[in-house]
């Protein structure tokens, strides 16, 4: 119990640190936390780690219409309740980015993941989990997973875990034919894939 409070202790102080800088610096501290903290280790679960990037793509990627949608919130979706997103839901906790506060909302109707601006998914990906990524093909929401596999399977992003790190993979296909623009910050950051070539 004492590590858990001192991880999350952790990872509070670098999000006030983020809220109060420039995106550049908040990217910084992402990079930081993938590079060189290893999963594992007293400051960060793996869990912790893919919530803290969860929580910054909303900074690091442009929705259509964002000046129109200033004041409503922005939907995390998830697929199924767990360790990742238990942290997320802690970490999002009244939070504001781009003037829209932050929520997570566990889907129940594939109908309703067209409401998400961020849909995570668990990998291998279930019936009900594939109707959801189906249901937001082409439109204009981030779908995440954590496995490699996700991006080959219509997914945008992957978190994947390479020995002790954390890395990103991004499927540039798919986010640019859903009319999501993603950072070059971020995109300096990532493996991206697509229908191609690769670019580690």
């Amino acid at each position: 119990m004492r590590s858990w409070l001192y991880s999350m202790n952790f990872v509070e102080k670098h999000l006030r640190f983020l809220r109060f800088r420039t995106p550049l610096v908040a990217l910084g501290i992402v990079a930081l936390l993938s590079a060189g903290i290893q999963v594992g280790a007293a400051f960060l679960s793996e869990s912790q780690l893919k919530a803290t990037f969860l929580y910054n793509f909303a900074s690091f990627v442009t929705w259509p219409q964002e000046e129109a949608r200033k004041g409503q919130p922005f939907r995390y979706c998830v697929g199924q309740r767990g360790e990742v997103e238990s942290s997320l839901e802690q970490l999002i906790r009244g939070e504001v980015i781009k003037g829209r506060p932050l929520v997570s909302h566990l889907l129940i109707d594939p109908a309703e993941a067209d409401t998400c601006d961020i849909l995570f998914l668990r990998m291998p990906l279930s019936s009900r989990s594939r109707r959801f990524l189906d249901r937001v093909e082409g439109k204009p929401v981030l779908t995440v997973a954590d496995s490699a596999d996700f991006v080959r399977q219509g997914g945008m992003i992957a978190l994947v875990r390479r020995q002790r790190r954390v890395v990103i993979r991004i499927n540039l296909s798919r986010v640019e034919q859903s009319g999501l623009e993603v950072s070059s910050l971020l995109l300096d950051l990532a493996e991206i894939v697509d229908q191609h070539r690769e670019r580690p």
